[in-house]
């Protein structure tokens, strides 16, 4: 108990006890909030900038995929977080392009990329003026050394899909992890956690400088799908959001 708040509880009890035959009750309320140290997000984009811009491509220049689909190259984007002191955070993304992902390249892309397809998990990359998808792409969490640290170190890193509730542990190589794949939605948080002997935590870290990187699959529609009347732009556009844990 405060020193001062047990002198101030005892005074009322006794006032109360003087004031006549009949109990007395009164109640007290403590009020006030605690918020984490402050964090910055930065986001650098294929080594410079925050856009993977592919300026302007000519249709026959690019190769199809295994799936039919055509190949644009792939991108990488690192997320980093700087804290005024430790804090448990996480990143969440939503796309700012919802509703224009192709359909199917869910599937699609997973397929020509080498991991396990994620269901409803594709960015759109924007439509025709006439309000056609053009195609999508994956953001998947980079399992190559230095994709996930913390300050210099290699970190491990966690997955959320029930808002911090619980915590799955992805492994440290490997892409064929579903939970590696950010979701569209905002409604997967991914954290950093310490390893120990190349065993992930189960709870999030304490941070003050921490980075993920992650790997951007696109891909557009086959030519025979496109429309070749005008110019295609490709817009894709994602939000990363610093969720306090």
């Amino acid at each position: 108990m405060v020193p001062g708040m047990k002198m101030f509880i005892s005074a009322i009890s006794f006032a109360c006890a003087c004031s006549g035959a009949t109990a007395q009750s009164s109640t007290m309320e403590l009020d006030g909030n605690v918020t984490p140290a402050a964090c910055d997000l930065a986001l650098v984009a294929n080594m410079g900038g925050k856009s993977i811009d592919y300026g302007s491509i000519e249709l026959d220049d690019l190769g199809a995929s295994p799936s039919g689909n055509l190949q644009l190259r792939d991108g990488v984007v690192t997320a980093t977080v700087t804290c005024a002191s430790g804090t448990r955070v996480g990143l969440t993304v939503t796309d700012g392009r919802a509703g224009s992902a192709a359909a199917g390249f869910d599937t699609a892309i997973a397929e020509d990329f080498g991991f396990q397809p994620v269901p409803g998990a594709t960015f759109g990359l924007g439509t025709t003026v006439d309000g056609a998808p053009i195609g999508a792409y994956y953001l998947h969490l980079a399992p190559q050394l230095g994709g996930v640290m913390i300050g210099s170190g290699m970190s491990g890193a966690l997955s959320s899909d029930d808002k911090a509730a619980s915590w799955s542990a992805l492994p440290l190589m490997g892409m064929n992890d579903a939970s590696r794949v950010m979701l569209p939605t905002g409604g997967r948080i991914h954290t950093w956690a310490d390893i120990s002997d190349t065993v992930v935590g189960n709870a999030p870290a304490m941070v003050t400088s921490a980075s993920m990187r992650y790997e951007v699959f696109p891909a557009l529609l086959p030519k025979s799908a496109l429309p070749l009347t005008g110019q295609i732009d490709i817009d894709g556009l994602a939000t990363f959001t610093l969720y306090y844990l």
